[in-house]
């Protein structure tokens, strides 16, 4: 993904601000919604999510077993 992102900064001759751009413009999604979404535990960006402009992927938290009530 990095080198994706490095890749089109240089094809747009657009420099240290270009990667930033690159990467917000896919991120900008992500940015706001994950945190508000507390099972996310990781978000994966890959060559084909920049190449492609995909959404990240999402890793989530297992689900957390309920435990019975004490005394039960």
């Amino acid at each position: 993904a990095v080198e994706e992102i490095a890749k089109q900064a240089i094809e747009r001759n657009t420099g240290a601000r270009g990667l930033r751009s690159i990467i917000e413009s896919i991120m900008m999604d992500a940015m706001f919604e994950v945190p508000s979404e507390e099972d996310v535990q990781t978000c994966v960006v890959t060559k084909d999510t920049i190449k492609l402009a995909q959404q990240p992927k999402f890793i989530r938290k297992p689900a957390q077993q309920q435990l019975p009530a004490s005394g039960e």
